[in-house]
């Protein structure tokens, strides 16, 4: 058993989530319970540590959650390894995920030959070949898996989570229906989509709700800092920035289709854009970023 003070530690689970995770309070309770069983080794040790399968759109926190997760549990994001699911569709798919008996490892070898425990997020699961997705039921109830060179990896001590856009086309239109519904909606569609014999390994299909535009206004100001934070290292200079660009941000950013990651893009472009201009101009001096009424753009002053 863990010692005590890591598992005191646990109490602070949700809370650190709820920092980390905005606009989707509904499902930090459910993700929290999967991990404190899984650090507290209440899993049979022939499992893996957890097992999560997030429902929702694109840029809404699913991917946010599996990092936030992967941090507090493994202390480093570098511990999160992520399989973007649409390579391995067609016939070669699950060549590609699990290699050959020429001997190669694929990718999904390769990922657990390096490392030992961890998180393995299956990105947009439904994308992969149907042949792919039967290694599952292996994995999910055994913790173990045979790729190239006939070599069987336990998986033991990783979290798996799955991601699905499946139904997501409700959630996005919904305007009046309560949510509760909705995500029985798209739990069916889940269901039809998967073996039941599949889906019966988790306890949960989670479902992450659209992003309101207040919500994203919340995210773009972590969002912002962190982009100004990785440039101003990078270059070693001090960047601030005045607090009416976050308006123009929102305004550009907000999509609800396509949630906080459309958000990420334009702030992204506008920062970058902003800088590049200034550094260009020969400048390499601290300064802040404005916002420019001449041509709605962000500038760069020193």
């Amino acid at each position: 058993m863990k010692p005590l003070s890591e598992r005191k530690r646990l109490d602070e689970l949700e809370s650190y989530l709820t920092t980390r995770i905005i606009g989707q309070k509904h499902v930090i309770p459910q993700v929290a319970n999967e991990i404190r069983n899984g650090e507290l080794s209440m899993h049979r040790e022939s499992e893996p540590r957890g097992r999560l399968f997030f429902c929702g759109p694109t840029g809404v926190g699913k991917t946010q959650m599996a990092e936030s997760i992967t941090e507090f549990i493994f202390g480093s994001a570098e511990y999160l390894h992520k399989f973007d699911m649409s390579e391995f569709k067609g016939l070669n798919g699950l060549e590609k995920f699990i290699g050959n008996i020429s001997g190669e490892v694929g990718r999904l070898g390769y990922v657990l030959e390096k490392h030992q425990k961890g998180t393995l997020l299956f990105d947009e699961f439904e994308k992969a070949d149907a042949s792919v997705w039967e290694l599952f039921l292996q994995i999910l109830d055994k913790a173990r898996i045979t790729v190239g060179r006939d070599k069987t990896i336990m998986l033991s001590e990783f979290y798996i989570v799955f991601t699905s856009n499946e139904g997501s086309e409700k959630i996005i239109d919904n305007k009046y229906t309560p949510f509760t519904r909705i995500e029985e909606y798209v739990r069916e569609r889940v269901k039809l989509k998967f073996k039941p014999e599949m889906i019966q390994r988790f306890k949960n299909l989670i479902v992450f709700n659209k992003l309101s535009i207040d919500e994203q206004t919340l995210i773009c100001r972590p969002m912002l800092e962190m982009e100004i934070d990785r440039l101003s290292k990078k270059f070693n200079i001090k960047i601030d920035y005045e607090a009416e660009i976050l308006n123009l941000l929102v305004s550009r950013g907000y999509d609800a289709k396509y949630g906080a990651r459309n958000m990420k893009n334009v702030i992204d472009d506008q920062v970058r854009n902003a800088l590049a201009k200034h550094l260009v101009a020969g400048d390499l001096a601290s300064g802040k970023l404005i916002f420019n009424r001449s041509n709605h753009q962000l500038d760069f002053i020193i």
